[in-house]
């Protein structure tokens, strides 16, 4: 058994989180590859053991939400959006939306650079609408889901 770093139990705390929203030890290893010692291992603060990929998956699936995938985003400075299930008659709406905020950020870099530099608060702004625009292009990406299966 090696000696945990701090960092481990974050990763540790969205395991047993998962755990318990999908019902406990014995459901998950009713649903998984893995037997219900090794996942209370998995959670648990004294071992060095991860659930493995694929578990993780099955998990979240059944459990409706990324606890552990969250925590891995977060870890890696990234986050996680949730695509919503859009209609095929949506998709131009969304596109639409994506042109609005990116013009947003192209006003945001012109304000920004009247003076000739981009200043702190000006990248907070550019900031601030660049993540805008990826919520909509997220939502604008699920819109076309449904044309690329054919459904539109």
């Amino acid at each position: 058994m090696s000696e945990h770093h701090p960092v481990d139990m974050p990763l540790k705390v969205a395991t047993r989180l998962l755990i318990e929203k999908v019902g406990g030890l014995e459901a998950a290893a009713s649903c998984t590859r893995i037997g219900k010692s090794q996942i209370a291992n998995c959670y648990s603060p004294t071992s060095d053991q991860h659930l493995p990929i694929d578990v993780v998956c099955r998990l979240e699936e059944i459990a409706g939400e990324p606890l552990v995938t969250k925590e891995l985003a977060r870890r890696s400075r990234h986050r996680l959006e949730r695509l919503d299930d859009g209609k095929p008659g949506d998709a131009m709406k969304h596109v639409a939306a994506v042109a609005t905020e990116m013009n947003d950020v192209l006003a945001a870099m012109a304000a920004g650079m009247s003076d000739g530099r981009l200043c702190a608060e000006d990248l907070g702004r550019l900031q601030r609408e660049l993540l805008d625009v990826s919520v909509r292009a997220a939502a604008a990406a699920a819109a076309m889901v449904p044309c690329q299966e054919g459904t539109a």
